[in-house]
């Protein structure tokens, strides 16, 4: 089990970092982090079935802003909840 401390910065990561590390430091679950890559909106390079995220775009992209609106991004249930 991670905890807060197992957490990286933004720091801590190279130029280009992977949605599992995107993962870690924001604190979410990685497959949120690929549910966030798949947005129109978001910053990253498919090479394949690899998906690349630049730190800069990342860290820009969740920098708070008064303008921006939080990330929504739909639970499995009401996934389910909207398929019916």
């Amino acid at each position: 089990m991670r905890t807060a401390c197992d957490r990286t910065t933004w720091d801590d990561l190279p130029d280009f970092i992977s949605p599992p590390d995107l993962a870690r430091v924001l604190g979410i679950n990685v497959v949120t982090a690929y549910e966030i890559t798949r947005r129109a909106d978001f910053v990253c390079l498919r090479i394949n079935r690899k998906v690349i995220i630049p730190k800069a775009a990342a860290m820009r992209y969740f920098a708070p802003e008064q303008n921006r609106q939080p990330i929504e991004v739909p639970t499995p249930r009401q996934k389910r909840q909207g398929k019916r």
